[in-house]
């Protein structure tokens, strides 16, 4: 088992330890969300390394791309897309989208079959992870296409396919047991949005579609009228 270092996100170490850790050569973190833990990394390729080291993934998985400048998504996605991803964004909705990018990023190793995974939440859930990323030292790192996205690589913690990883001991141990060197604690779990992973849609420019229910399928459903 190695040693996980328990940093609390409004700890002034917080800093300290993300920088060591970006700039190592395994720039990954286990991160507390409000409804499941998570991994997060630099969106490059030695990001997509320490992910695919930390968990097993089955075939066809989606490296999910957390948060980015809204503005430049529209450079990005193809323009059918966009609708249901402003509404999540205006309801400021937990889910995960997979959508289609324009032709020009397609061999992105972060575009699988032209789609683009991205993960979005509330403005809670916004402010830590982008409170994270800025930890992330930009100028001795290279982003994936679409670089105009300017997110981080963000996945559930447990491995593909198996059960959510809800619990801050199970975390805990999945970080010490896969070489994960910090976990994130926020406190977001304790605003019991639900428990669970996130709901997955596939919007295809025409219509939507639920890959995975997650916690709050429900509401997606209703809110993005699937």
């Amino acid at each position: 088992m190695n040693t996980v270092v328990e940093v609390e996100l409004e700890s002034e170490l917080l800093v300290q330890k993300m920088h060591e850790v970006f700039m190592s050569d395994r720039p990954v973190v286990g991160l507390e969300l409000n409804s499941v833990f998570a991994l997060l990394a630099p969106a490059n390729l030695l990001g997509m390394k320490a992910l695919d080291e930390s968990k097993q993934r089955l075939p066809g998985k989606f490296y999910g791309l957390g948060f980015f400048d809204v503005n430049a998504i529209q450079e990005v996605l193809k323009e059918d897309a966009l609708p249901n991803v402003f509404k999540a964004i205006h309801d400021q909705l937990h889910v995960i989208f997979r959508l289609p990018v324009k032709p020009i990023y397609f061999d992105s190793p972060i575009v699988s079959d032209g789609f683009l995974q991205i993960f979005l939440g509330d403005q809670t859930v916004k402010k830590v992870i982008t409170r994270i990323i800025n930890q992330i030292p930009i100028d001795d790192m290279s982003y994936l296409p679409p670089a105009e996205l300017q997110g981080a690589l963000i996945t559930s913690m447990n491995v593909s396919g198996s059960k959510s990883i809800t619990s801050y001991s199970e975390a805990y141990n999945f970080c010490a047991a896969n070489n994960v060197p910090i976990l994130i604690q926020t406190d977001l779990l304790n605003s019991k949005v639900g428990m669970g992973s996130y709901t997955i849609v596939k919007n295809d420019g025409t219509h939507s579609t639920i890959v995975r229910e997650g916690f709050n399928v429900n509401e997606v459903k209703m809110k993005l009228n699937i």
